[in-house]
């Protein structure tokens, strides 16, 4: 099948499912016939990839909106639980902060693991390991290099807490027309849904039941 292929573009090219055998194989070669050189395909999702038809449209946009929702009924709870103690400018500061944090987390969180590699818990740092690092360090003045045991606790964090928030977004799955599993919806459902949920929303009845309310005397 002769194709044109251009430089550092995505081409889709069809392929009959006859050329699929009885193994569940399928075989590619491919030829440079009009240009000296070599073929070179990057690995990942910049490379190469076999695509093939999962389910229609309307069940992947119904499983794209319950992520969304479930992920919403979080951020609105993170703003109930942040209204039983603080005022609402600063419970709608907290929701806003909690959403950017959750939604850039990896991106941030690289950011900072650059910066405190060999002291966080990643890397195979354990827990013992961090608190010798940050008390030598402390001993030696060294305070800042100390405080950079800290902030790869916080780099943990948020990649590990907040970073599923991020993790279970259905738009660039639907926008790129590639499927929104069923197990996605179920694990947004879990941790999101039921965990973080309604951690949130224990924290704030907590809170609101240890709060002493005030009643109109005349």
């Amino acid at each position: 099948q002769p194709t044109t292929i251009a430089n550092n573009a995505f081409q889709i090219i069809t392929i009959p499912s006859d050329y699929i055998n009885d193994r569940g194989e399928l075989v590619i070669r491919m030829l440079n016939d009009k240009l000296p050189g070599s073929i070179v395909i990057e690995t990942g999702k910049k490379g190469m990839e076999l695509l093939y038809t999962v389910g229609a449209f309307e069940p992947n946009f119904i499983r794209s909106l319950s992520i969304i929702w479930v992920r919403l009924v979080f951020l609105a709870m993170i703003g109930l639980a942040s209204g039983t103690f603080l005022g609402f400018p600063v419970a709608c500061l907290l929701s806003m902060v909690t959403f950017c944090a959750a939604e850039f987390s990896h991106f941030i969180g690289e950011a900072i693991g650059s910066m405190t590699m060999g002291t966080a818990p990643e890397g195979g740092v354990s827990a013992d390991m961090s608190w010798t690092i940050f008390t030598t360090r402390v001993k030696g003045g060294e305070i800042f290099s100390a405080a950079k045991v800290i902030i790869g606790y916080f780099d943990y964090f948020l990649v590990h807490i907040l970073g599923a928030y991020a993790q279970y977004d259905p738009i660039p799955l639907l926008t790129d027309g590639r499927n929104v599993s069923s197990e996605m919806v179920m694990e947004a459902w879990l941790y999101v849904g039921l965990g973080w949920t309604a951690i949130a929303a224990l924290v704030g009845v907590i809170i609101f039941y240890r709060r002493e309310l005030a009643r109109v005397t005349v």
